[in-house]
């Protein structure tokens, strides 16, 4: 195969269905444990996006790309290449369209991205200039060692999945959700938990009030990973009850669960279990606010509520 050159690659600030497909096909082999089917069901229908992708002229077709969403900040969702790609300055064209397209935004909002070991240092300088808040780790198990590893009491609440809701409980759920990552995002919760693959549950007391609520979603990478998140609750033992009804609503056997904890939250708890069992961590990255614009990111989370964020990179919350 011919060798690509700067001049063989076009840059754009538009995606449709084709290049969304093309692009999801580029970030499935890799195994980033935080992309989810869900996130990229719903990508090609968001209107609050940033898309710059990196075409070849020849046959349009996609190369690589960066996409930055806009909610209450503006977070890059995925930043991928192919490998032909690499020191031809192509990540660097993107990413002047990228400062260029979020120029209007950028002005009144922070702008954060996921900062990975290999990104962190490039983070830090020009263009982006960007300080590191709290970071993110990860760990995968299969399903019952997670369940040993945070063994559940029963609760004093009854479990209800979000499937199984009225529209004025899963109003509720919202409202948790709220109280926990400081956002009011139920549009965004309505679209995501209406996909047939996405599980959700929450504690409901006897007056029908929410106590706590977890989710699950099957990773981009693998069908058999199942990110579980969020686990937002008012205990240690209300978040593992939490786990083990979300595990009843996974019937795959084999399934393993990922679950990626925020520091300086209630999670730092499931870390330091994970230590005391020598459970290897991953880095997932930091939240690496950009400062060439001047704005400081100001944490709206409840971090005694949040056991484990939700982490989907199309509605950041931690």
């Amino acid at each position: 195969m011919q060798r690509l050159t700067d001049e063989d690659v076009e840059i754009v600030r538009y995606a449709t269905p084709e290049m969304w497909d093309q692009m999801r096909d580029l970030v499935r082999p890799l195994p980033w444990t935080t992309q989810d089917e869900a996130m990229w069901q719903l990508l090609p229908e968001m209107k609050n996006l940033f898309p710059i992708f990196a075409i070849r002229k020849s046959d349009k077709a996609v190369l690589g790309g960066v996409t930055l969403v806009d909610t209450d900040i503006v977070f890059g969702a995925f930043y991928v290449m192919r490998p032909d790609l690499r020191g031809l300055g192509v990540g660097m064209r993107m990413m002047e369209h990228l400062l260029d397209s979020i120029d209007a935004a950028s002005k009144v909002k922070p702008v954060l991205g996921r900062g990975v070991k290999a990104m962190v240092e490039k983070y830090s300088g020009p263009p982006f200039y960007a300080i590191h808040h709290h970071e993110m780790y990860a760990f995968t198990l299969p399903r019952q060692e997670v369940l040993d590893l945070l063994p559940s009491k029963g609760s004093v609440y009854v479990p209800k999945s979000f499937k199984d809701m009225n529209a004025d409980e899963f109003h509720k759920v919202c409202e948790f959700d709220a109280l926990a990552s400081g956002r009011h995002r139920e549009a965004f919760l309505k679209d995501y938990h209406s996909l047939f693959f996405t599980k959700g549950v929450a504690l409901m007391d006897a007056n029908g009030d929410v106590q706590g609520i977890c989710g699950a979603v099957p990773t981009l990478h693998d069908s058999e990973k199942f990110k579980i998140g969020p686990i937002f609750a008012k205990s240690q033992d209300d978040a593992c009850y939490l786990i083990k009804c979300i595990s009843d609503m996974i019937p795959n056997e084999e399934a393993k669960f990922v679950l990626h904890i925020s520091t300086s939250t209630a999670g730092d708890w499931i870390l330091q279990k994970c230590r005391d069992a020598n459970i290897p961590l991953v880095f997932v990255g930091t939240a690496a606010n950009s400062t060439y614009n001047k704005i400081i990111y100001k944490d709206p989370c409840n971090a005694e509520l949040m056991f484990a964020p939700m982490n989907c990179p199309i509605y950041f919350d931690r």
